[in-house]
This record gives C-alpha cells, sequence and structure tokens, in this order.
C-alpha cells in the first residue's frame, strides 16, 4: 500500500483516502516496523504498536492520526538512539494528533531538550501514556494556535543534572491552550533540577492531579510555573513538596513577567497542599512582573505543613521582591 501522497496517481485513489485505516506494526501483511507504519498511514489513520521495546522515533506529519498502543507495555525507547531532528522520541509538527496507551522513556539529544514527545503545531491529545527518564518528558513550541490535553498520564524520573539545562517533566510554551487532567508527576531521586510543570500558556487548566511525592530524596523545583501568567485554574490537585527540593515554593505565577498578549487571572480552588520540608511558600504571585495586574481568586484550599502563601486572601495581589 502507499502512502496517501502517492495514491492520487490512481484512479482509485480519492475513495481510498477518505477510509480511515488501521496500520498494525507486526500484523500479517501488515508494516514491519513503527517507522514503517508512520510512512504509510494516511490523513485520519491509525498506527497500533504491539507491547514491546520499539526502537525508534518518528515524526507526524499527517492533518490527523491516532497513534495506540497497550499501555506501558508498549515502550518507544531512545536510549543510545539519534532522534528525529535531534528533537524527540515522537515530533508533532502539525494537524489534529492523538497519542495513547504508550510509554516514551529515555530522550537524550545534544542540546539536552530530548523529549519523549516534541510538540510544534496544532491540536495534541495524549492520555494515559508514562513519561520517563527524559531530559523532558513532553515539550512543545510557541506556536500561538496550538493546543494540548493532556489526560490520565505520569511523568517521571527526572534524569541526572548534566550542566545543559533544567529537565522539567511537562514543559507547556507560549501556545493558546493547555488542559491537564487526572495526571501523576513525580521527579525522582537522581538529583536533577526542574519543575514538574511549567507552563507560558495563555489559558491553562490545571484539576485532578497528582504532583510530587513523600520520598525525602526528590529533588523538585516549582511543582506547578506559570511562567508568565496568563488564565490560569487550579483546582482539585494534590501537590507534596518534600524536603530535598531546593526551591521552597511549591505554586508560582509571574516569576519570569510579561504577558502583553493576555488576560492575568488566577484561581487556585480546593487544592490539598503538603509541606513536608523546611517552611514553604504555598503559592506565591509576582503581580509586579506582569504587564497587567491579575485578578486572584483563592478560595478553599487545605494547606497542610510549615508555610504560608503570597498572597492570603481573595483579591489581593502580592508585590513581592525575588
Amino acid at each position: 500500500m502507499l502512502r496517501a501522497m502517492q495514491r492520487r496517481h490512481w484512479p482509485w485513489a480519492a475513495a481510498l483516502m477518505t477510509t480511515p485505516r488501521c496500520w498494525a506494526v507486526g500484523a500479517p501483511g501488515g508494516p514491519a516496523t513503527w517507522a514503517e507504519a508512520l510512512w504509510l498511514a494516511g490523513d485520519g489513520d491509525t498506527v497500533r504498536l504491539p507491547a514491546g521495546v520499539h526502537r525508534a522515533g518518528g515524526v507526524i506529519t499527517q492533518r490527523a492520526l491516532t497513534v495506540q498502543g497497550e499501555g506501558q507495555a508498549t515502550v518507544l525507547d531512545g536510549e543510545g538512539l539519534s532522534l528525529p531532528e535531534g528533537k524527540a522520541l515522537l515530533v508533532v509538527r502539525g494537524g489534529e494528533v492523538t497519542v495513547q496507551d504508550l510509554q516514551l522513556r529515555g530522550a537524550r539529544v545534544p542540546d539536552g531538550n530530548g523529549a519523549g514527545i516534541r510538540f510544534e503545531r496544532g491540536q495534541l491529545t495524549v492520555r494515559r501514556c508514562r513519561f520517563s527518564d527524559c531530559e523532558m518528558g513532553l515539550l512543545t513550541g510557541n506556536d500561538p494556535k496550538a493546543r494540548l490535553t493532556v489526560q490520565d498520564c505520569r511523568f517521571d524520573d527526572a534524569p541526572p543534572d548534566t550542566g545543559r539545562g533544567l529537565h522539567h517533566l511537562l514543559y507547556i510554551g507560549a501556545i493558546a491552550e493547555a488542559t491537564v487532567t487526572g495526571s501523576d508527576f513525580r521527579f525522582g531521586t537522581r538529583g536533577a533540577q526542574g519543575h514538574l510543570l511549567k507552563c507560558r500558556a495563555r489559558v491553562a487548566l490545571v484539576a485532578h492531579n497528582r504532583l510530587g511525592d513523600d520520598d525525602p530524596r526528590s529533588t523538585p523545583s516549582y511543582l506547578l510555573d506559570f511562567s508568565n501568567g496568563g488564565r490560569v485554574t487550579v483546582r482539585g490537585n494534590r501537590l507534596v513538596q518534600g524536603p530535598a527540593s531546593p526551591n521552597r515554593t511549591m505554586l508560582a505565577y509571574g516569576p519570569e513577567g510579561g504577558g502583553e498578549d493576555r488576560e492575568h487571572r488566577l484561581t487556585v480552588h480546593a487544592n490539598h497542599f503538603v509541606n513536608r520540608g523546611s517552611p514553604a511558600l504555598f503559592w506565591r504571585v509576582w503581580a509586579s512582573r506582569l504587564a497587567s495586574a491579575p485578578v486572584l481568586d483563592l478560595a478553599d484550599n487545605h494547606r497542610e505543613g510549615a508555610g504560608r502563601a503570597e498572597p492570603d486572601r481573595r483579591g489581593a495581589w502580592a508585590l513581592t521582591s525575588p
């Protein structure tokens, strides 16, 4: 079977291209490898990966595609590989793409930003995936129209620090919108530096996740970092900071300032903040660094352990220095 761009040379091409197909790697008569399946798949198709370790990366250029595994038994392993375009195990260049039921691990590239998935443009949904031992678990570009949805995923085991940059488990660039729900973030104990979730999206929802863990050796910096503000809702999460964390702020809003292109509104409702170490800032707002004053809505949050918050009441802003 020829890929979509070649099919138009046959009379039956138009009908074939409108019928989504499933390309099962290793099935009788199907593609032998993951790379071959990606090459064959047309717009709207599904690529299925069986259980096992797949030692190859890929680039998605289709206008629509689903990549389907069999849970954590299906592994894309980048250890020792030269990853596509020097970026990631899976590069998503555009279109409407769904990736689900995979484990992506071991991504390394020369610039230190090796990702399980590098999302550049379009709309990406990631479900029930695990990102483990990657320099960046999932890393997006800065396309102002891009949208990202992460559901029921796990991000863990940041690699040791090599001096080439921070290892963020999920790094969302300056895209239009990001939604992260039902996911688990655990940094690991190998001495890495970085955030659990760093986000520059104009609009973000982070709801019903677990961020951090009780391991006394875990070393994340911010648990949540909304670097440039934006319209952000943080609801129903459990955030746990251990004693080894080098940064005692758990939720940071606007630390890098700017945000001229967006509304600044922070809603923090019904979260459980747990500090296991020295006094923490449960949340901190750098209002004076943002392009406009943020509107804050802080309610029904439970705080456990030593620490304080800035600001500590609804409707106030924190004019704090570094």
